[in-house]
């Protein structure tokens, strides 16, 4: 960061720069000289934000923290928000791979930011075997840039245990117990709130009703076991009085906690410390030695694209709060003796299907209730389980906009305006509307569902160090498998669908209408799994690469033990977060579970400081 603080200098500083520093600028307005007249997002961000290069030469040659945090996505944002609140004193450097790009989500960003999502917006930092190439299937990518994929996410935020649910199949029961303490702590660092709570006009009336239904038709949507409004992470702060529905992102509260850390520590005294984010940094692995007492394995570099990072002899923490597969990649570069056999020797995920339906709206249907003149939507969540017991969810989306008698608007204009509207206020951009679907939609109740199976654990699918690759950031192999137990569970959820739509009609069920993806046009009569289903290419919600066990002597596969550390750096300085803790990929968004476990990592390392 250009601007640097007293208590960085004081840090950093072994020459005392910062003794013939006026405190001012030199150059300023034009005068004495232009300055400089080619900027980037991210080299305007490194006045007040990230580490610049003269920055970074002082970290890389007199820096000691306490914490690198590599990431700036879910996981580095938990781990850095719960290891501040333990300790405001704590050095903390985080490394982003990438640059600066979108400020927030993109779906809170005006509709030009949408062309960011899919291919634009992602890399793939592995090669697919032929195997899984021909099969048509792959994993969802990367997002190289600034808070990841906190930037793109669906938002949906279920909780995958509580007082009368376990969605954790083996699970350790000491994760479980962790996990049944953190979700109100995830829910005020993400802002969830379930659905029916949201204090925002576009939650009127058809979220009630949608309630209303699947609760009293939930016997009818074959294999479920549950229903209930969705749990959404808002982008609104949770009992704050400000009304409103965003697309919450970890951006933002990233730059928050960077700018009240550099408030605290220019106060005299320093009431904390700064935090230093340096982006396009990628970090490539990390050097083990044995220590002087034990002669057990500790970390003492940390290499990335910007040169190395002493680890202090093991001093220093690093933070693994990157994606499953980055994560996988580094550990396989790094110690790949000790994780043979372990990492990546498992790999699941979640598969997809969309189904839309909709039908006009009936006084019966309403009954007491009246829609208001203005766009609503709702957000559901039901899940269950298949014959093979394993986990299936429907994220169901509603939308209605009433009918504009007064438009002057041709339809296709109107249909066109209408998809832009909900695009922006859809808890899954993956099941917004399109133009096309909107056209004639209006007085109509749409019901538009993406429901996620997932892939078991007793697949061939696997992620293996690939040592014919020289570039040590994609080294890897990887291998999806959708056996046929998984495709029968897909067959099944999708059936599970169509009951839960023709269960929110209710009596309006014998005039639903689906979209036909063939025709992409509303068809009348009876579901179709072969035109009425889209089912989505890529996985996505991989998990279980480096999976948590209790005792890793006896689970010959698992690469974390119960403290976070990977296998052969149990006395370490090396901490894993993430899904690829997971044992089991569930149906659920792992997003506010991986980030309870990484709440609970900053606990157990940072001691609190009143």
């Amino acid at each position: 960061m250009a601007h640097i603080t007293a208590e960085v200098l004081s840090a950093l500083d072994p020459h005392h720069v910062s003794a013939v520093m006026s405190g001012k600028r030199t150059n300023e307005g034009g005068y004495p000289t232009p300055g400089q007249q080619m900027l980037t997002a991210t080299s305007a961000m490194s006045r007040n934000c990230f580490v610049d290069d003269n920055t970074w030469r002082l970290i890389a040659e007199n820096g000691e923290f306490d914490d690198i945090v590599v990431g700036s996505g879910f996981c580095a944002l938990a781990y850095i928000d719960q290891a501040l609140r333990q300790n405001r004193h704590r050095k903390i450097l985080l490394l982003e791979r990438g640059g600066f790009w979108l400020p927030d989500h993109f779906q809170n960003l005006p509709l030009p930011f949408q062309f960011a999502v899919h291919s634009v917006s992602e890399t793939f930092p592995w090669e697919l075997t032929h195997k899984t190439a021909q099969s048509g299937k792959y994993l969802s990518g990367s997002s190289p840039f600034f808070g990841g994929r906190s930037s793109f996410w669906s938002i949906w935020s279920p909780r995958a245990v509580g007082p009368d649910f376990d969605l954790m199949d083996d699970f350790p029961e000491s994760m479980k117990q962790t996990a049944l303490g953190f979700y109100d702590d995830v829910d005020k660092l993400l802002h969830i709130k379930p659905a029916n709570q949201i204090d925002d006009p576009v939650f009127q009336v058809v979220q009630g009703l949608f309630d209303k239904y699947l609760q009293e038709g939930l016997g009818s949507i074959r294999r479920a076991v549950h229903a209930e409004p969705a749990r959404l992470a808002t982008g609104v702060p949770v009992g704050a009085p400000t009304r409103g529905f965003r697309q919450f992102s970890a951006v933002g509260p990233l730059l928050e906690i960077n700018g009240y850390q550099n408030e605290l520590a220019q106060k005299n005294p320093p009431a904390g410390r700064p935090v230093m984010i340096a982006t396009d940094a990628i970090v490539k692995g990390f050097e083990v030695e044995p220590t002087n007492d034990d002669n057990k394995l500790v970390a003492r570099v940390l290499h990335t694209s910007r040169g190395p990072l002493s680890l202090r002899s093991g001093k220093t923490n690093v933070i693994l709060a990157t994606g499953v597969i980055p994560t996988t990649t580094i550990l396989m570069n790094s110690i790949p003796d000790q994780l043979q056999g372990r990492a990546g020797s498992r790999l699941t995920a979640h598969f997809r299907s969309h189904i839309k339906g909709r039908f006009k709206v009936s006084k019966e249907w309403l009954g007491d209730a009246t829609l208001p003149s203005h766009p609503v939507i709702a957000a559901c969540h039901v899940r269950g389980r298949g014959t093979s017991k394993l986990q299936w969810h429907i994220q169901v989306n509603g939308s209605y906009k009433p009918v504009d008698k007064n438009t002057t608007m041709k339809s296709k204009e109107l249909a066109k305006e209408d998809a832009v509207c909900f695009a922006g206020l859809a808890a899954d951009y993956g099941t917004t509307l399109t133009a096309e679907q909107w056209d004639g939609s209006q007085g109509y109740i749409i019901i538009s569902c993406s429901t996620l199976g997932e892939l078991p654990t007793d697949t061939d699918s696997w992620v293996k160090h690939n040592k014919n690759n020289p570039d040590v950031t994609t080294n890897v192999r990887l291998q999806i498998d959708v056996t046929p137990k998984a495709d029968t569970l897909w067959k099944e959820m999708e059936e599970s669908t169509f009951d839960a739509v023709k269960v929110i009609a209710s009596k309006q069920a014998p005039t639903l209408e689906y979209w036909n993806y063939d025709t992409e046009s509303w068809e009348a009569g009876d579901p179709s799994t072969t035109k009425h289903v889209r089912r989505v290419k890529p996985l996505f919600h991989e998990a279980s690469a480096l999976y948590m066990a209790k005792n890793l002597e006896e689970d010959k596969n698992a690469s974390v033990d119960l403290n976070y550390r990977p296998y052969g750096l149990e006395a370490g300085n090396v901490y894993v977060t993430g899904a690829g803790l997971l044992p089991t990929a569930g149906s659920w968004n792992p997003t506010p579970t991986i980030c309870g476990y990484a709440q609970d990592l900053a606990k157990k390392l940072v001691t609190e400081v009143a």
